[in-house]
């Protein structure tokens, strides 16, 4: 998927940072709207754009897991549009293999927080099981058309894993202890992060500290004092790392 649309864009004449300025743009007016709409403050959205290192990263270095956050935040936004959201769905998974792990995890946590909620409409959970049906489906077609590449990306995470053992866990359990306090459903709090906790274990946290983050960031009642207190304190966190970052990319480029 970035290939293409770096393809589209070179057809049509975009610098290759034209066309990456114009997705850093687009990805940061889609996390606004899907932060406004979940019921971020103003100043809170603000704050979590302008100091997220995992933003700036993104913005900097990961491109093909841009477009993937990219169709992963279209997917949040139209949900209610069942054929689009599963056409944005898929086309997040195939920009980055790694959003297999983050769809499987917010899939399952709601699947699994349906299966105990007995009042919930049958329509909705329906429409989880056909999700995560379609997210399975696309998996194993991913997993086998490029089953050795992910097979050797996944030997050398659990290698490194290994290395870490539990002290790999620490960042996604501040995460979990901090979403748990300012969240409604922790029900899916505790699914999401168990599965995640899981993978981290086996891949190692250099790359899924992000998803614990954005775990954080969509389960939480921002409404809630316990959540704003939460999210100054991480931006504090963030706001360092990515001064040291930046201060990387000053001195030995992106």
């Amino acid at each position: 998927m970035h290939f293409f649309i770096s393809w589209v864009g070179s057809n049509l004449g975009f610098d290759k940072i034209i066309l990456m300025s114009i997705l850093n743009v687009l990805l940061t007016s889609l996390a606004y709207k899907y932060l406004k709409g979940r019921g971020y403050a103003y100043g809170l959205i603000l704050l979590i754009l302008l100091t997220n290192y995992y933003f700036f990263v993104i913005y900097f270095t990961l491109e093909k897991l841009k477009v993937a956050f990219i169709f992963l935040l279209l997917f949040l936004l139209i949900r209610k549009r069942f054929w689009l959201a599963l056409i944005s769905l898929a086309a997040s998974l195939f920009a980055h293999f790694q959003m297999i792990i983050l769809a499987a995890l917010h899939i399952n946590a709601g699947f699994l927080s349906a299966i105990k909620n007995a009042t919930m409409p049958k329509k909705a959970f329906i429409k989880i099981a056909i999700y995560m049906a379609c997210a399975g489906l696309l998996s194993l077609l991913l997993f086998q058309k490029y089953g050795s590449f992910i097979g050797a990306k996944v030997q050398y995470y659990f290698n490194f894993s290994r290395s870490q053992g539990l002290l790999s866990l620490r960042s996604a359990l501040i995460a979990f202890f901090l979403t748990f306090l300012g969240a409604e459903n922790k029900k899916k709090v505790i699914y999401y992060f168990i599965g995640l906790c899981i993978c981290i274990l086996f891949l190692g946290s250099d790359r899924l500290n992000m998803f614990a983050y954005f775990g954080f960031l969509h389960y939480i009642n921002p409404k809630r004092i316990i959540s704003k207190v939460s999210i100054v304190l991480l931006s504090g966190y963030l706001l360092y790392k990515t001064i040291m970052y930046l201060n990387l990319i000053y001195y030995f480029g992106g």
